[in-house]
């Protein structure tokens, strides 16, 4: 795993229990996802995920953030075809979310 998550009261859910807003930073990305564990937005369980679109990374591109099955993909559109963008060290891409959550 290679990322950050900006502290605030908001991903503490200090503001609204049941809700966590902030932003990740993957740092370096590998295919198949970057994992973000719920202990990591405090809280035990995560029921929905919003992910704002990517504009902030060293590939210039923007990006659509899916969480699948726990990792959030960082996908690009291609001509109408989403596929998932390579391995990339230094990608530095900036995912805001807002969540639902069991505290």
């Amino acid at each position: 795993m290679s990322h950050t998550i900006t502290d605030s009261p908001y991903v503490r859910g200090q503001v609204q229990p049941n809700f966590r807003s902030g932003q990740v930073t993957i740092i370096d990305y590998v295919v198949g996802g970057e994992t973000v564990t719920a202990a990591e937005i405090f809280c035990t369980s995560v029921q929905s995920v919003f992910f704002a679109m990517c504009t902030i990374n060293s590939l210039g591109l923007v990006l659509l953030p899916i969480l699948v099955s726990g990792k959030i993909i960082l996908v690009e559109s291609n001509a109408g075809v989403l596929q998932q963008i390579p391995a990339t060290v230094g990608l530095n891409a900036q995912v805001n979310f807002l969540a639902t959550v069991t505290p």
